[in-house]
């Protein structure tokens, strides 16, 4: 996937993990992929 727009629209409800807060430049990182993978659900 290259864009999140392609796959998501606002107001989707997804479960994702969190992999990393930047306090400094007011960032979250997240991840479906992530998630997959530690349930075994990847393709």
């Amino acid at each position: 996937v290259e864009k999140v727009s392609d796959v998501l629209k606002v107001g989707d409800m997804v479960d994702v993990k969190l992999l990393d807060v930047d306090f400094d430049k007011k960032r979250i990182s997240l991840s479906m992929k992530a998630l997959l993978k530690e349930s075994g659900e990847e393709e």
